[in-house]
């Protein structure tokens, strides 16, 4: 293997990706980097993305190697799993299918990673609109931001690290196995930068690598739902918050039985610093949601749309 231009693997899941598919499949195929594989996965849409996306890749003759998949029952988060494992790139970046990669998007996530030694690298993104329209840059702070254990624990989840920009070593998967669908349904970006804290850390670009989309119909908005009422949302994003924490907890307590003796002092702060913040969220999510059903409001459950 070249040293300076390691297998990357460029792996996208997509469920019912819509208008959005084409333009976020030739952006993977317009990919600057030298040795690059792109591995997606249809996740059982229904909509026609699967002939959508073997249109695109069909007429391709360029220097990438393609591997397309496809799910015949739905397995949302765990796609993710799927993709891991048909892929074999030393260094993994992900796209969604409502968003569009830069050219150089993979060439400088890989330059990063290789640079820095880190296990996961994050990148700022221009969010655009339902039709392509420049909002303006997602995260407008400079500088790198706190990644340390501790502050990853503290936070959960930072701007700086969106989950549709994050790029990854193998051992962010290789070491802590697959993604559990019981212990996270929606999101891997509260996870895999946690994974990535516990072991090489995390570096961040401060320049934007893709248009990250915005619209109404995308995957997180329609799992964690739209409310009239602005408390609606903010119940459903604690209650996110304590799932994603009570899977750092997991993990933590998964790596600390096999840590060094040495390591083990420290890694019982982190955890004290989540049970922590578990506490706090469990505390706020009780008052929201009980303000809720003091106002006769309930949750509404259905099926997404996609």
């Amino acid at each position: 293997m070249d040293p300076e231009t390691p297998l990357v693997s460029l792996v996208m899941p997509c469920r019912n990706g819509g208008p959005y598919l084409t333009a976020a499949a030739e952006s993977l195929l317009a990919q600057d980097y030298p040795n690059l594989e792109i591995v997606v996965c249809d996740d059982a849409s229904d909509d026609g993305s699967a002939e959508t996306l073997r249109a695109v890749f069909a007429g391709y003759a360029g220097p990438h190697r393609i591997k397309l998949l496809r799910n015949e029952r739905r397995q949302g988060i765990e796609t993710y799993n799927r993709l891991m494992e048909a892929s074999s790139g030393a260094f993994v970046v992900v796209a969604h299918a409502d968003d569009i990669s830069y050219p150089e998007r993979a060439s400088r996530l890989a330059q990063v990673w290789r640079e820095s030694g880190t296990s996961l690298v994050a990148s700022n993104a221009m969010v655009i609109g339902p039709e392509g329209d420049e909002i303006g840059i997602y995260r407008r702070e400079t500088g790198q931001p706190d990644f340390s254990l501790e502050k990853v624990a503290e936070t959960g989840w930072q701007a700086a690290l969106l989950g549709a920009t994050l790029g990854w070593g193998r051992e962010v998967f290789d070491r802590f196995g697959p993604i559990s669908a019981k212990s996270t349904a929606i999101s891997s970006d509260w996870i895999l930068p946690f994974r990535a804290a516990l072991l090489n850390g995390i570096r961040y670009v401060e320049e934007p690598l893709l248009a990250w989309r915005y619209h109404e119909t995308s995957r997180s908005r329609q799992m964690l739902g739209h409310h009239e009422d602005p408390r609606g949302g903010e119940e459903a994003a604690k209650a996110n918050a304590l799932i994603q924490t009570v899977y750092l907890i997991e993990t933590l307590t998964a790596f600390a039985a096999g840590a060094a003796q040495s390591e083990r002092p420290r890694l019982a702060r982190v955890e004290a610093i989540l049970r922590e913040r578990l506490f706090r969220l469990a505390r706020d999510w009780s008052g929201v949601r009980n303000a809720l059903m003091h106002d006769r409001l309930r949750p509404r459950w259905r099926t997404p749309e996609a």
